[in-house]
């Protein structure tokens, strides 16, 4: 498993039980795909099937070649043969993003975690998130998860 362990167990309070087995493949897809990941992204997936946005008709050509190769990493990325069909769908692949500084401050009466991306305000981190996310050493990851969690807060929850 390329994800820490401290990780994962936080990543699995955010996938229900059936979609916790797509943790390991969306953790190694960069590596499964290496130089081909500006042409090709991961669009969804669905029981057996993976479905793979390519920038142009050519990348969907070359990568329904490749499809036995890359469903056998896949596949030994889970440890198990879960993936038996790739689809492909040609598309605008979305631009690398340009990371946001993540500020992290304490907050005084709970002692959890407040995030705030460019100062605007979110929903607050419960202790248990704020000390699984503590347990993640690496600082750029920990802000990046905060953020990813942040907004997933803002589209579950109703604003206030």
């Amino acid at each position: 498993m390329s994800v820490s362990r401290p990780l994962y167990t936080f990543l699995t309070h955010l996938f229900p039980d059936e979609h916790r087995w797509k943790i390991p493949l969306l953790s190694a897809w960069q590596k499964i795909v290496g130089d081909m990941g500006d042409h090709v992204v991961l669009y969804s997936v669905a029981n057996d099937t993976l479905v793979l946005l390519v920038s142009h008709p050519s990348w969907a050509q070359e990568l329904h070649i490749l499809s036995p190769m890359i469903k056998k990493k896949v596949n030994g990325v889970l440890g198990r043969e879960q993936i038996k069909h790739l689809r492909f769908k040609v598309g605008v692949i979305p631009a690398k993003k340009v990371k946001q500084p993540v500020e992290e401050t304490r907050q005084k009466d709970q002692g959890g975690l407040q995030l705030s991306i460019d100062g605007r305000g979110c929903h607050e981190l419960s202790p248990h998130e704020s000390k699984a996310l503590k347990k993640v050493n690496n600082v750029s990851l920990r802000e990046e998860l905060a953020a990813f969690y942040k907004l997933c807060k803002r589209r579950t929850l109703p604003t206030t």
